[in-house]
């Protein structure tokens, strides 16, 4: 039966290291080399390409009314723009992309997934093309001006907070680390604002421990740096996009050809051969979560994985597969389409990771409360003796009493705890997939 947790912060900071891994990749991923310099690192506005060719907000915290607002000339897409136009020129992109840069059969991507993100503040969906290894990075396309707007990720990081039109691309390679941000331009597209660096200083006798700092090619300090930083974005308001869903089904969506309700796309999956990315064998049972306001997710549970599958905005979205093991903690959150993990390893490291799927993708943000460490590698307790922690905000410090309180945010909301289809004790009604079309068709 369903079951209504009542879970506080306490209960979340209760679980197994395991959980904050994080989910493995659905499918088979090329691990590519990312080589041995800084060439993939570099940005230039050559990276950034117009071709002519013919939502939902993840966060449930209010929007930050401080986050910086970018030019209005540069905010929103012409309001004649019909939906015909854009998916029509995104699946020119898209199969361009696949067939003729990079080779692809129909059907046969490589490990690549695809799927949506809102960057600015029109209806207009951004594309993002992942290959699911660093060298090659991602492709991030939108809609503008008549025509589709591209850049190529330097590796792998994305990071935005979605509707207000700011991308950040931060990652890093040997020692070198950089934050490459684009806005979108209603007319040009993608727009390559600021680029920042940090990168290891070496001496005589190695790594200094010293980091040099600059900002579009000029040196700066790291206080100027990390001011900078703040400016362009709040990365604890932020999420990062983690993978996409099945090609083959973005591509439907864009030609008209996907099924238009949630019945009858969760009946596509099964039937396409749904399957778990560790063992690559059937998921045995699934149950359908009701959501307030939405349409219902999916559940497909093994004995050792589950996989959040939800139906937003006409485009199906399969979620990771995530391990369970241990005495981790799972929760589902439906109407967010939204899972988190919870971890612990004793009592001087606890995370929180949350996994949004929808609109084709998965997006995460992860919060870590850790002992800090001394100069003598051990904890630092206070004066009761109890552990003085550091508290992050995807990696971002922040105060403690912000950090509890933005997790405290998804607490408010309807969750499920996660157990297997066949544990001793479930939160979940399952049935087979033989059962799955019935079930749907009474929803």
């Amino acid at each position: 039966m369903k079951k209504k947790t009542s879970l506080i912060l306490g209960l979340f900071m209760c679980a197994a290291l395991t959980a904050c891994s994080g989910p493995a990749v659905g499918g088979a991923i090329n691990q590519g080399s990312s080589g041995n310099d800084n060439n993939d690192a570099q940005v230039s506005d050559n990276n950034v390409e117009n071709t002519d060719t013919e939502p939902v907000d993840v966060s449930p915290v209010d929007d930050n009314t401080d986050q910086p607002a970018s030019d209005d000339s540069q905010s929103s897409q012409p309001a004649e723009v019909s939906e015909n136009d854009w998916k029509a020129a995104y699946l020119e992109f898209l199969d361009d992309f696949l067939f003729n840069q990079s080779g692809f059969s129909e059907g046969e991507y490589e490990g690549y997934t695809c799927g949506f993100i809102y960057v600015n503040e029109d209806d207009i969906p951004e594309l993002v093309i992942d290959s699911g290894f660093e060298a090659a990075g991602r492709v991030v396309a939108t809609y503008a001006g008549g025509k589709v707007s591209s850049f190529n990720t330097s590796r792998m990081g994305l990071t935005f907070i979605p509707r207000t039109n700011m991308i950040d691309n931060d990652d890093g390679i040997m020692g070198y680390n950089y934050h490459n941000f684009y806005t979108i331009d209603e007319n040009e597209g993608f727009v390559l604002a600021d680029t920042g660096t940090y990168s290891e200083v070496y001496g005589d006798n190695g790594f200094t421990g010293e980091y040099e700092y600059t900002w579009n090619d000029e040196e700066v300090t790291k206080e100027e740096f990390d001011k900078k930083i703040e400016s362009m974005i709040d990365i604890e308001d932020a999420v990062n996009f983690y993978q996409g869903t099945r090609i083959d089904y973005i591509r439907d969506f864009l030609a008209g050809n996907f099924p238009d309700n949630f019945k009858e796309a969760y009946m596509k999956m099964y039937n396409d051969g749904f399957r778990s990315a560790y063992d690559d064998s059937t998921y045995p049972a699934y149950a359908v979560l009701d959501s307030d306001g939405n349409d219902p997710v999916l559940v497909a549970s093994s004995s050792d994985t589950f996989s959040l599958c939800s139906f937003r905005n006409g485009v199906l979205t399969i979620g990771p597969d995530e391990y369970v093991g241990g005495d981790d903690l799972k929760l589902i959150y439906p109407d967010m389409s939204m899972f988190m993990t919870v971890g612990n390893f004793g009592d001087t490291y606890y995370c929180n990771n949350l996994y949004f799927v929808q609109d084709g993708s998965i997006l995460t943000k992860y919060f870590i409360r850790s002992a800090k460490y001394g100069d003598d590698g051990n904890p630092v307790t206070d004066s009761d003796g109890d552990y003085v922690y550091e508290y992050t905000i995807n990696y971002k410090p922040v105060e403690p009493s912000y950090y509890q309180s933005t997790l405290f945010v998804y607490d408010e909301h309807y969750k499920i705890q996660y157990a297997a289809y066949d544990a001793d004790e479930t939160y979940m009604e399952y049935v087979s997939g033989d059962a799955l079309e019935a079930v749907l068709k009474n929803k």
